[in-house]
């Protein structure tokens, strides 16, 4: 949905953190950091309301309390316990990678120890996935023999930009 509504790359998507974010702002927005984009430079992107509220409700998930059982070895035993993910402002949006260190306080962070590089290759697969659990977006052979999807992430881009353009609207 981020990437049909804002005309993102996938890989600029991938590296918003959530103090990037500002949903409660009216239009809601997210500035995208120029280090992640084609061109090197920042801009603000506006979001629609619906977006904003399925991020909202995203984040909530991601950080949801949740029953994690784990080993003691000390102990010989298996542990449960509710844990709540620490809430960190550089956290990316899209990463539910936890980190194999717990911080002070003993709870894991869902920090950005992926690169975007590893998350982008996890949407891909999942896109995927998901393209081929409904049927859609056969692949086929490319002139260099390759197997590429018919539908890719790069779609959304292309849609949102000559939806712009058929508007009379500069391209951003």
């Amino acid at each position: 949905m981020t990437l049909a509504v804002t005309g993102m790359r996938a890989s600029e998507s991938l590296s918003v953190r959530i103090c990037d974010l500002n949903l409660d702002s009216d239009p809601p927005r997210l500035f995208l950091r120029g280090e992640y984009t084609k061109t090197k430079t920042d801009r603000m992107i506006f979001l629609t309301v619906e977006l904003a509220n399925q991020l909202k409700n995203w984040l909530s998930y991601k950080y949801r309390t949740r029953r994690v059982t784990h080993y003691d070895s000390k102990k010989g035993k298996s542990i449960t316990e509710l844990k709540t993910p620490a809430r960190n402002k550089n956290d990316l949006i899209f990463s539910m990678s936890v980190s194999s260190s717990r911080e002070a306080n003993g709870a894991y962070s869902y920090s950005s120890i992926k690169s975007i590089k590893y998350l982008y290759n996890d949407m891909i697969g999942m896109f995927g996935q998901t393209l081929d659990r409904i049927g859609k977006g056969a692949k086929r052979e490319d002139l260099m023999g390759a197997s590429r999807r018919e539908v890719h992430l790069h779609l959304f881009r292309a849609f949102v930009k000559s939806t712009i353009s058929d508007l009379g609207h500069n391209e951003v």
